[in-house]
């Protein structure tokens, strides 16, 4: 028999061995204590970028009152538990995830990878937490499900291709051609702003707006302009300067000019080529004929132009030199000179060289892809293909090869141009202009006017 002092001795050693044991957590949890759960969430496209998924669209119609956006498919979630284990899945066509784990298993961590390139994380919302996530309760981790979120943020993430939303009556910006000769055109709108819907038709109660547009610059301001742009970042519209045939410029007759428009009004941003002369003739043969801006048309000043998503810099395309130019722009708009960059645009560039001659390429458009991808527009004008002995002809006619006449659209990143889109514009009939007139077919581009001035056409 033992004693009990050797009793209350050995007792306290086993009590003291367990306790160790415990403290240095070698005894697991009790199988009780664990059960079964799933977790999951909801990837979706936030396109309004306010951290909720479900829209309000009822100044459509009612029944698009509560409207889910859309799930994003493709995004791999990867869960890591307290073990260290990890659990991988892939949002389906609905954008939902889920793992099948155990309550012993928390805290966990989620991270969510793979959204496609140009695309950000969404803001945090009601609706949507990070791409990165610590889950520390399984009872806020439930399974997925359809319809509104039922717990909020956790689980749930957004993504936002950036350019890709409108608000719901979103303001227009374009730009008005004037005649040239007309004196009093000068404090004539020439950049206007108007609300998705508006119009005048006289009455009270048909308008959005008491007035069609609101002028934000006029043609004795900027001249005549066609590309515009606004930037998000700080609400101002910048505009090109625009060649165009009985138009004028703007007061520095320079066509390569970008004015930029904010609320103290129009100013000069930047001035693409310096270099650059006015082509019109207006003030000395007439506006009505402006003879010596004919062949300068799409082919001197500026084409197009475009932010980037992010704000952070202007693209425009040199007509005259063929480039396309990227202008940086400084945290308060204005340009930043140093870091212009040109690229040119020639057959060879393109990729286009073995079916368009080296001066018919000429690049005018720009874009943005919903991926953030730059996209610049280019036809084949065939020009090269008429002889000044085809001038000129007494009724319309096909001059030169149209055989030869394409347009594209081309991916631009890393310097070069990828083609995405080919139109051969010979098969691509414009249809009939008049039931009297011809067929309106695209034809090679001209010099000067092809017809007798007696002609009506002209």
């Amino acid at each position: 028999m033992f004693s009990r002092a050797y009793e209350n001795s050995a007792a306290r050693s086993l009590l003291a061995l367990i306790v160790g044991i415990v403290g240095l957590g070698v005894i697991p949890a009790s199988p009780a204590s664990a059960a079964p759960t799933t977790c999951g969430g909801v990837v979706f496209q936030d396109y309004d970028a306010d951290g909720e998924r479900t829209e309000d669209y009822s100044y459509i119609s009612a029944e698009y009152a509560a409207v889910d956006d859309a799930g994003v498919e493709g995004l791999t979630v990867t869960v890591t538990d307290a073990q260290g284990d990890v659990f991988v899945d892939v949002t389906d066509s609905d954008g939902v995830w889920s793992v099948d784990l155990d309550t012993a298993d928390f805290p966990i961590r989620v991270d969510m990878t793979g959204y496609p390139a140009g695309w950000t994380p969404g803001p945090v919302g009601a609706d949507s937490a990070t791409l990165n996530q610590f889950i520390t309760n399984p009872a806020d981790c439930t399974a997925p499900f359809d319809g509104p979120l039922a717990v909020g943020a956790v689980g749930n993430a957004s993504i936002s291709a950036p350019g890709s939303f409108c608000e719901n009556r979103p303001d227009f910006v374009t730009s008005c051609f004037l005649f040239g000769s007309v004196a009093t055109h000068d404090d004539e709108p020439a950049v206007v702003s108007l609300i998705d819907g508006a119009i005048d038709d006289g009455s009270d109660g048909g308008s959005f707006q008491v007035d069609p547009y609101t002028t934000l610059a006029t043609l004795g301001e900027v001249g005549t302009v066609y590309g515009v742009d606004t930037r998000p970042q700080d609400g101002a519209t910048y505009v090109a300067s625009f060649v165009k045939r009985h138009t004028r410029l703007g007061p520095n007759g320079n066509p390569t000019t970008i004015y930029r428009i904010d609320a103290s009004g129009p100013s000069v941003w930047h001035i693409v080529d310096p270099t650059a002369v006015d082509p019109h003739s207006g003030a000395t043969d007439g506006w009505l004929n402006d003879d010596d801006a004919f062949d300068d048309v799409g082919r001197e000043g500026l084409g197009d132009i475009e932010i980037s998503p992010d704000g952070n810099t202007l693209y425009t395309v040199d007509l005259g030199n063929r480039q396309l130019v990227e202008i940086p722009i400084n945290a308060d708009g204005s340009a930043n000179t140093s870091g212009i960059s040109r690229t040119n645009i020639t057959a060879a560039a393109l990729g286009v060289d073995a079916t368009c001659a080296a001066g018919d390429v000429r690049p005018f458009g720009l874009g943005f892809s919903e991926n953030g991808e730059l996209l610049v527009g280019a036809v084949c004008s065939a020009e090269s293909t008429v002889a000044a002995v085809d001038y000129p002809v007494a009724s319309p006619g096909f001059i030169g090869d149209k055989s030869e006449l394409d347009a594209w659209v081309f991916t631009f990143a890393g310097g070069s141009f990828s083609n995405r889109i080919d139109v051969p514009l010979p098969t691509t009939s414009r249809g009939q202009q008049s039931a009297t007139s011809f067929t309106a077919d695209w034809r090679p581009w001209v010099t000067q006017s092809p017809y007798q001035q007696t002609f009506s056409g002209y």
